[in-house]
């Protein structure tokens, strides 16, 4: 699936780079977060795998930790058993309930991916690469949230993932395929409805003085652990 960027209004920004974790130390973690959407919300981002992933080994790209439940909210990554790509969400009704799809296909490394996981209150609706996985009817259920919760990028601390992560953007309704993922139509996201977070990754790098915030409120940065943070230089697509 072909690489898009998204042009914030007249701000000056312009896609140029990801951030790359090498898969043995470095990982982010975005810490302490209040409030997620979880009646509705939309989680999207690009991720490109960067080197061989062991086959029976899971990977977590992007997953979210913290008050006392391993892996809430919304979860992307590789299966533990075979080289498919997944998509997870853990949902609170009666009790917690993980909901996991996996892509009919493997992977290929040096490639980007596109993932993207809706729920719009009634079906939660995965996508890998454009590819709508089958959904999954969660109604009168939400995406369990514990205050203090962390997002995670290329790894926790215990394990890691070798891939570089690009245009992070959290909703807080159920997006469609096409205002995130066309190659072709790049949105201004400062009039994009519902957008609550959205974190540019390695856009704005400096080197020795690395911080990434999100782009819509400010507050909760991403913060670089294990080793000397790195980019991956990013070609826009024609």
């Amino acid at each position: 699936m072909s690489r898009r960027i998204i042009v914030r209004g007249d701000d000056g920004w312009s896609n140029r780079r990801a951030l790359l974790f090498n898969g043995a130390t470095g990982y982010a973690v975005a810490s302490g977060l209040q409030t997620l959407p979880t009646a509705a919300a939309s989680l999207s981002m690009w991720v490109k795998i960067n080197s061989a992933l062991t086959t029976a080994t899971a990977y977590n790209f992007v997953s979210a930790s913290g008050g006392g439940s391993a892996n809430q909210w919304l979860v992307f990554g590789k299966a533990g058993a075979g080289d498919n790509l997944v998509c997870r969400g853990l949902f609170s009704g009666s009790g917690l309930t993980s909901v996991f799809r996996s892509s009919p296909a493997g992977h290929s490394t040096g490639q980007w991916y596109h993932f993207l996981a809706t729920f719009d209150g009634t079906t939660f609706r995965p996508y890998i690469d454009g590819s709508a996985l089958t959904p999954v009817t969660r109604s009168g259920e939400s995406l369990a949230f514990t205050t203090g919760l962390n997002l995670t990028f290329g790894g926790n601390g215990t394990a890691f993932s070798p891939v570089s992560v690009d245009e992070v953007t959290i909703w807080d309704r159920a997006v469609d395929l096409s205002e995130v993922a066309s190659a072709n139509a790049p949105i201004d996201v400062t009039d994009a409805s519902g957008l609550v977070r959205w974190y540019r990754m390695g856009d704005d790098y400096t080197p020795g003085s690395f911080v990434i915030r999100e782009r819509v409120a400010g507050t909760y940065p991403l913060t670089w652990y294990g080793g000397s943070e790195t980019t991956d230089f990013v070609d826009s697509p024609s």
